[in-house]
């Protein structure tokens, strides 16, 4: 096996090397020092030998891991991606990969936006990388899961993965709430009448012949009364929209300024949207694919 390598490395490129100390035909360790005398390349020990002395020894000898069977396949795969990505073959000795605004610069472990260096945590770091060697690729939860396994052992479960992407995307995307790609209807769902709004303007360029009957309350007395004649058939047919605060959202509790103010910022900020309706933005084809 130790002869059949060697052979296979005269002929094959190969950019990564996983050797067991123990083998058929020879000793790991001599294979070791043949592979390095020829060819530069990452070698990961991975062997039932776990003495203090054999693991020192291919340390010592210059393996970049030593991993001691029985092992878990992610954290195998985890060491893997480590080595590739602290020994540059992955992006053919790159320094610096750069996708649209955001920046990793390898050698120094660091990441810039707009040319500005960003402070990520070990774990942000590793999602993002993970993300830049996948790049165009959708990864699942389990994939990216396995991706930053922790090479101690240490379990990354999906609420914590949920919070360090989110402030993965606070730190490097330039509208991470997309709040910037937000419908002006969407942005007047806080004022009383917004949400009945969206959804009937949503309808209407659909379906321009549909007629849609709308009712509407604001404050808990005048939605009781509105359910009320809703149950006695008042409204069959209608769409509801109940706002407990008079005036929507925007005049809930805590609000500091008039109804009226608050409701005019609101109007002002949704003039502002790119889009009127949510037809015309991009969120409303992943709905299209739930629908489908």
């Amino acid at each position: 096996m130790a002869r059949q390598a060697m052979e296979l490395l005269k002929s094959e490129d190969f950019q990564l090397v996983i050797l067991d100390v123990t083998l058929p035909d020879g000793n790991g360790f001599e294979l070791f020092e043949e592979i390095k005398a020829r060819k530069e390349l990452p070698v990961i020990f991975l062997t039932a030998l776990d003495g203090e002395e054999e693991i020192v020894k291919g340390f010592e000898l210059g393996a970049d891991e030593y991993i001691t069977k029985p092992f878990r396949p992610r954290e195998l795969l985890s060491r893997i991606r480590n080595v590739i990505r602290h020994t540059g073959i992955l992006e053919e000795n790159r320094q610096e990969i750069q996708i649209e605004h955001v920046k990793m610069n390898l050698e120094q472990g660091a990441v810039y936006k707009n040319n500005e260096r960003i402070e990520l945590t070990a774990l942000e770091y590793k999602i993002l990388a993970l993300f830049f060697e996948n790049k165009g690729r959708i990864l699942t939860r389990g994939q990216i899961l396995s991706g930053i396994w922790d090479e101690s052992g240490n379990f990354v479960n999906n609420n914590t993965l949920t919070v360090y992407i989110k402030r993965l995307r606070e730190k490097i995307e330039e509208d991470p709430e997309g709040v910037n790609d937000a419908s002006m209807d969407g942005r007047n769902f806080a004022v009383a009448g917004g949400v009945a709004k969206s959804v009937v303007d949503v309808i209407h360029e659909r379906y321009p012949d549909k007629e849609i009957k709308v009712a509407n309350a604001e404050g808990l007395k005048e939605c009781r009364k509105l359910l009320t004649m809703a149950k006695a058939g008042k409204y069959n047919g209608y769409l509801l929209e109940g706002m407990a605060c008079p005036g929507g959202c925007v005049a809930g509790a805590g609000t500091m300024q008039p109804i009226k103010k608050s409701q005019a910022s609101v109007n002002l900020y949704a003039s502002k949207a790119k889009h009127k309706t949510s037809n015309e933005t991009e969120h409303v084809k992943e709905l299209d694919k739930l629908v489908d």
